[in-house]
């Protein structure tokens, strides 16, 4: 730099004057244009940054106002006001983590002289760092409200658990994160939230709508209406109360109904009538679903009436209610050893040990008592059967048949299974009462069976078949198709397992394309929901593994290039528009895609053709009509932008860079995305080195063209200038990264390598 040129300090302070001026008379672009002209002339000056770094921020230009900032720091790293403006920056930006940072450095790193200056400066730099946490809760709770309005409950949660860890006393975030557990149907968590909500502002109706939809969840419906009485008696009262509270009403009612009607059960048990008992039982259940105990004293009902399926199916259900109720796996286990599934019926045992470890030894006595029995079965199990036992177990099977034949599932499978208990070593029992059971709808039953016949003979051809087919109404298709292959391998001549196998083999191809469609479906909502989030990269990695699964769907490849266009990868997003109508010629947003990638890449009288072309099949639609207009300005536009970039590459051939800035400029107003119109601009700053603005050029090119080396180089070449070598360094690499033969880049990276290997001279503060 020369002292005629770059450092001219006079002109720089005429124009910094005039832009001081401009600053207090409110005139926000004229006093930038003064900045920028006095940088031209002293580009060293900390100041003449900072307050072109002010009028940035008022205009909206957060990225410049954040650059400008780091070169005020860098030139001035003692002065406050640098990390103030880079603080406000971040702010602005939505980057609160940084903008902390900024603040904290700038109170570490600065000396503003002068006590009574420096007491007001940092007070004021604190009350920033307060309003930074402030408006990052503002932000991360819209963002959590805009999660819940379309239904993405989980991130909802996560970002107002951040929001709760800068701000706990904030109650509305906590009565918003009990809705999104609402929601979620974790109505533990949701509660937990709305006491803490109603703790904090008791007064707040919608608070305590929250508490009393958790303890309905809860099922503490006594608790509920006190909750939401209690909150409809404040004013003003949230509207969701009344229906809440009616709700919570009509199911305390049915509770307290429930609990009579169980009473009268038991009263009806003790005098053995266990068929009035358990039909009592099953009102009740119709007014408490999710009553476990209701379920397991019906359990216990069923077996004495030995309806052992269903014995076994509340037993069940009292588990998945109540996971450590030790009765829930008593009651299994009982069913299952009345049908003689000993292996089963220890294993349920041992879960419940595991489970409710408070009542391990009641269930480790019934274990016990299991065993033994097992195990004089076992010793048995060599004895023959004597004829009278051959003939009831041959009556009890045929009367099972008579029983299944009659529609009378129950009575089949008891029949069925008294005859196991007296021929505990009959493979064609247990296929007989599972082929029973799963006619009844209940094939993981049936597979207990199942499996228990191949255990005593892996040849039986009927228990083959009645495993293979448990698997296949339990969705288990390969599996079920191993199942099949393995005893045709076994018995090749036998119609009733080929048979099977064939029809395994077509479920299983029907089962691998619904489940690639429904994988496909999915990706594709995660895609359009990270599309509207604007998280584009991760739309297109969701879009993209869709269309390795369905190539062939045009809406895929018309969604993905929605998203290229998004990312300004416009030849990529025309290559899947192209691609969505070659599968599709008549697919209107096709041709909309088209339109949008071609006016990206600037071939805008092709876009106008395409936009035309949707427009001919759909006349009324009016995003088409508007996307048409626009695309038609934005021609005229364009021409008046390349007419007046020609003007500036003259300019600049010609030396005459004031003219070239000036061009470049008035050519960015008629078309503010082409890179190359920022890319020359920046060219021009660096020969007027003024490295600032042609660093903001530089990476406002690379933005809008990633892939662009000329704007790696760019960007070298202002960090060079601004004696920021490594990051200089980093750009000329990025630039070979898209452009390995560049020489501009290749010479640079070749100078700068061995230099700062040497040497940490070029390190800089941020």
């Amino acid at each position: 730099m020369t002292a005629s040129s770059a450092l001219d300090s006079e002109a720089a302070a005429v124009y910094k004057a005039k832009g001081d001026a401009a600053c207090r008379a409110g005139l926000n672009f004229e006093a930038e244009s003064h900045y920028s002209r006095a940088v031209l002339h002293d580009p060293l000056n900390p100041s003449l940054y900072l307050n072109r770094s002010a009028m940035y921020l008022l205009l909206g230009e957060y990225t410049r106002a954040l650059s400008d900032s780091i070169l005020a720091i860098h030139f001035n790293p003692t002065n406050l006001k640098g990390y103030c403006r880079k603080g406000l920056a971040l702010r602005r930006l939505n980057r609160f983590t940084e903008a902390r940072q900024a603040y904290e450095a700038g109170l570490a790193a600065t000396d503003v002289g002068g006590q009574q200056v420096e007491d007001i400066q940092r007070k004021n730099v604190e009350e920033a760092m307060t309003a930074v946490c402030t408006e990052e809760v503002l932000f991360l709770k819209e963002r959590g409200n805009a999660c819940y309005k379309r239904g993405d409950h989980t991130e909802a949660i996560e970002l107002y658990s951040k929001a709760i860890n800068l701000d706990m006393k904030n109650h509305l975030l906590w009565c918003n994160r009990a809705s999104s557990h609402l929601a979620l149907q974790q109505f533990g968590h949701a509660l937990t939230d709305a006491d803490m909500c109603t703790n904090l502002e008791p007064t707040f109706s919608k608070a305590w709508a929250r508490k009393g939809a958790a303890l309905v969840g809860l099922r503490r419906y006594g608790e509920a209406v006190v909750a939401l009485e209690r909150g409809q008696q404040l004013s003003p009262p949230d509207p969701s109360i009344l229906d809440t509270l009616a709700q919570a009403r009509q199911k305390l009612k049915d509770q307290e109904e429930a609990v009579r009607l169980k009473a009268t059960a038991n009263d009806l048990a003790n005098q053995d009538n266990h068929v009035e008992a358990a039909m009592t039982l099953t009102k009740a259940l119709q007014l408490d679903p999710f009553n476990h105990i209701l379920y397991s004293n019906r359990s216990a009902l069923k077996l004495g009436l030995s309806d052992y399926v269903q014995a076994l199916l509340d037993a069940d259900q009292t588990i998945a209610l109540s996971p450590q109720f030790a009765k829930g796996y008593r009651r299994r286990a009982e069913a299952l050893r009345e049908m003689r599934l000993w292996d089963e019926a220890c294993k349920t045992l041992r879960d419940g040990i595991r489970a409710d470890p408070e009542n391990e030894q009641l269930l480790t006595t019934a274990l016990q008592t299991l065993e033994n029995e097992q195990d004089q079965v076992l010793q048995d199990l060599d004895r023959p059967l004597t004829a009278e036992t051959q003939e009831r177990v041959r009556a009890l099977r045929e009367e099972g048949g008579v029983a299944f034949e009659a529609g009378d599932f129950t009575r089949a499978v008891a029949c069925l299974s008294e005859a196991v208990k007296l021929d505990v070593n009959n493979s064609g029992l247990y296929a007989a009462r599972g082929s029973v059971i799963r006619s009844m709808g209940h094939p993981a039953v049936a597979l207990l069976d199942a499996e228990c016949a191949l255990q005593l003979d892996a040849q039986d051809t009927k228990a083959i078949a009645l495993k293979g087919d448990c698997l296949l109404s339990l969705g288990r298709h390969s599996h079920a198709l191993e199942i099949f292959e393995n005893g045709v391998e076994r018995d090749p001549d036998s119609i009733l397992l080929n048979e099977r196998k064939s029809r395994a083999e077509d479920q299983l191809r029907q089962a691998v394309e619904n489940e690639k469609s429904k994988q496909v479906t999915q990706l594709k909502e995660q895609g359009n929901k990270a599309t509207q989030e604007g998280v584009f990269q991760e739309a297109l990695r969701l879009y993209t593994a869709a269309i390795t699964l369905d190539p062939s769907n045009a809406l895929l490849h018309s969604n993905r290039s929605a998203a290229y266009c998004s990312t300004l990868n416009y030849a990529a997003a025309l290559e899947d528009a192209q691609a969505a109508l070659k599968l599709n010629p008549t697919y209107i947003k096709g041709y909309s895609r088209l339109g949008c990638a071609l006016r990206g890449l600037r071939r805008m009288e092709e876009s106008v053709s395409a936009y035309r072309k949707a427009l001919g099949m759909d006349p009324s639609n009016a995003a088409l009509k508007g996307a048409l207009a626009d695309t038609e300005a934005a021609a005229q536009k364009t021409k008046s932008a390349l007419e007046l970039k020609e003007r500036g590459n003259q300019a600049t051939q010609g030396g005459n860079h004031s003219m070239a800035i000036q061009c470049y400029t008035q050519a960015i107003g008629y078309d503010g995305t082409d890179p190359v119109l920022y890319n020359n601009r920046s060219g021009v700053y660096c020969s007027l080195q003024d490295f600032g603005s042609a660093l903001a050029d530089a990476e406002r090119a690379i933005e809008l063209a990633p892939n662009l080396c000329k704007a790696w180089s760019r960007k070298g070449a202002a960090m060079h200038g601004l004696g920021r070598m490594r990051d200089s360094l980093e750009a000329y690499r990025k630039g070979l990264q898209v452009d390995p033969e560049n020489s501009v880049c290749q010479s640079w990276v070749q100078q700068l390598e061995p230099t700062l290997a040497e040497s940490t001279l070029f390190d800089y503060p941020d």
